[in-house]
């Protein structure tokens, strides 16, 4: 009997991970718990450090500040650090970039021509117990109920489907209650699909960004029965045949196109990353690189960065470390794309 691997057995991350040196990336490890306020002092005197490339000159300054930032930066960190040349410490400020959230310069800089028109909602689903609505909840309730937007249209009609399709009102599940609110931000699926063939257009009725929530298709992806119980059969070791070939048209022409299609049109990824993140997350984020598209990170249950594969860091542009950090994310996002 064959078994199918899992991901990370046959994954060759070393042939798709955009080039950055591993000290930098051990470098983020050891100020993953630093204080936004701590990483961007850091920054800050990084800067006046780049046209002093002798080893006792860094030396002198690491030594300084060290009394000022040692209690949340361990040795490990300085002792990288002190012995490198000019370029290390260029590529080391851009990436502690991803630590300021309340500026986001650096990601129309590095993204030219980029827009905050639309955000798509990525991260764990198959593997997480609530299929991941829970943190896709609060990212809708932040930017739909605590900042709407203005809508400049309405769209009434069929779109080639049997559904009727309209702004019709939609739910979220926050903080223990449903709240039903008239959407200005959130597609619903019926204009996802419009979205994916037509952006502009559909972008004329919303605010933005507007927000693009795979789960939003759930309902309808699963109106085939047949499809549906093959789904939920896709873990069961007594799945037959029939039932495989079943999920495997499924997903292969519901799930996969729709999502491809989605990750083309869209501005940017939000991401909420933790342990449920699996094959499907990765191959998004993988596309999104090679798209140049900046990539919006929330660590939705404060792991720490080391729980994940160094892999995941050089595609982040932004990482919001806790829901209080999430906040000031959404709301420059806000107010970038206003």
């Amino acid at each position: 009997m064959r078994f199918i691997k899992q991901y990370g057995n046959f994954l060759n991350e070393r042939l798709n991970t955009p080039k950055i040196d591993p000290d930098i990336l051990e470098c983020l490890i050891s100020i993953e718990s630093a204080p936004t306020e701590v990483i961007l002092e850091l920054k800050n005197s990084l800067k006046n450090v780049l046209y002093r490339t002798n080893e006792s000159v860094i030396s002198d300054w690491v030594d300084k500040i060290k009394v000022r930032l040692g209690k949340w930066i361990d040795d490990k960190f300085w002792k990288r650090i002190i012995t490198k040349k000019r370029d290390f410490y260029y590529d080391l400020i851009d990436k502690l970039n991803i630590f300021d959230l309340e500026n986001l310069d650096d990601i129309y800089d590095n993204f030219p021509g980029f827009e905050m028109n639309s955000l798509y909602l990525a991260g764990g689903i198959d593997a997480a117990t609530d299929l991941g609505a829970g943190w896709r909840d609060v990212i809708e309730y932040k930017f739909e109920i605590e900042s709407p937007g203005k809508k400049s249209g309405s769209y009434t009609g069929p779109i080639g489907s049997s559904y009727v399709l309209g702004k019709e009102k939609l739910n979220i599940k926050y903080d223990g209650k449903e709240v039903e609110f008239e959407p200005s931000r959130v597609l619903c699926y019926n204009d996802i699909l419009r979205f994916i063939k037509n952006p502009k257009e559909v972008s004329k009725e919303y605010a933005t960004p507007i927000i693009l929530n795979p789960l939003r298709a759930e309902e309808f992806r699963f109106k085939d029965l047949e499809f549906k119980n093959a789904f939920d059969k896709r873990k069961d070791p007594n799945i037959t045949d029939t039932e495989m070939n079943t999920l495997k048209k499924g997903v292969s022409k519901i799930i996969e196109h729709e999502d491809e299609q989605i990750v083309r049109v869209c501005d940017a990824i939000f991401l909420g990353l933790n342990t449920t993140a699996a094959a499907g997350t990765y191959g998004e984020l993988e596309t999104i690189s090679y798209m140049r598209k900046p990539i919006f990170t929330w660590m939705v249950n404060e792991d720490l960065l080391s729980s994940f594969s160094l892999w995941i860091l050089p595609q982040i542009s932004k990482l919001a470390r806790n829901k209080k950090e999430m906040e000031i994310l959404v709301q420059s996002i806000l107010d970038y794309a206003e």
